[in-house]
């Protein structure tokens, strides 16, 4: 009796998340959300290339991208519709999730829900007024949790998860695993653009996990900085200049790929 009475109860819950799934608003605001990302890929591809020039324009990461687009006079009412789109395409993934039979079915929608409720949080918080900061954040955030009990163990676990999410991207982009999320092919220069995309921001993800990791273990939260911490790194390396160009132009490509994304993406 208890068994279907929730079964029926399951049921139900799906329906509702096929409804929501497939309509109108959801999908269209999903497809905004893929345009809104290369919107920030952009920024931050653009700031990485400052930074290679020797010129400070800010965090190459998101909130130092919001910010950018923050300081243009039409700036903050596209990231209001950046938001209304990164918000829709992670209730999306929230019904795909919901969807999925298998619970090993569900952990990849519920990893990228997570993923484009953080993208959006900075422009959330500079629209409300609240000045954001990721790196500094981040650094607090560590300290806060290196100081429990256990805390160095919980940081390094979360650098080998971000580690572990820049590898995925590596393979991911090298093995063209991106063509799954299409509908159809987009064609081998959308397909070039998705590979070097895909490995560029693995790259910075690589580097990003292996930072924390290491202030994990060593308790310095000052290599606790994301992806700006991450793109900062590399700079002080022999011939970073031309590393973080290279990574640079990767991140221009993944943000021309989520265009092609918000055209041919499975929505």
């Amino acid at each position: 009796m208890g068994s279907g009475k929730s079964e029926r109860v399951s049921a139900e819950v799906k329906g509702h998340a096929t409804h929501v799934g497939e309509s109108r608003v959801v999908e269209w605001g999903a497809r905004a959300g893929y345009v809104a990302s290369g919107i920030v890929h952009l920024l931050i591809a653009w700031i990485a290339f400052s930074l290679a020039l020797g010129k400070r324009s800010g965090e190459a990461d998101q909130s130092g991208a919001f910010r950018a687009l923050a300081s243009h006079p039409a700036g903050k009412v596209l990231m209001v519709a950046m938001v209304v789109g990164l918000v829709l395409l992670a209730v999306w993934q929230i019904t795909e999730a919901v969807r999925a039979p298998e619970w090993k079915q569900k952990a990849k929608p519920l990893g990228k829900f997570v993923a484009y409720l953080i993208l959006a949080a900075p422009a959330l918080s500079l629209l409300t007024s609240h000045q954001t900061n990721s790196g500094s954040q981040t650094q607090q955030t560590t300290r806060t949790v290196l100081s429990m009990p256990g805390g160095k163990l919980l940081v390094v676990a979360a650098g080998l998860l971000v580690l572990g999410v820049g590898v995925y991207h590596v393979y991911k982009g090298w093995k063209r695993k991106f063509l799954q999320d299409l509908v159809e092919n987009p064609g081998r220069p959308a397909e070039t653009l998705g590979m070097v995309g895909y490995i560029a921001k693995g790259v910075a993800l690589v580097v990003a996990g292996g930072l924390l990791g290491w202030a994990g273990l060593t308790g310095d939260t000052g290599q606790a900085r994301g992806l700006d911490g991450a793109f900062k790194a590399v700079l002080a390396v022999s011939f970073g200049r031309v590393l973080v160009v290279a990574m640079a132009v990767g991140f221009v490509c993944f943000a021309a790929y989520c265009g092609v994304r918000a055209r041919f993406g499975r929505v």
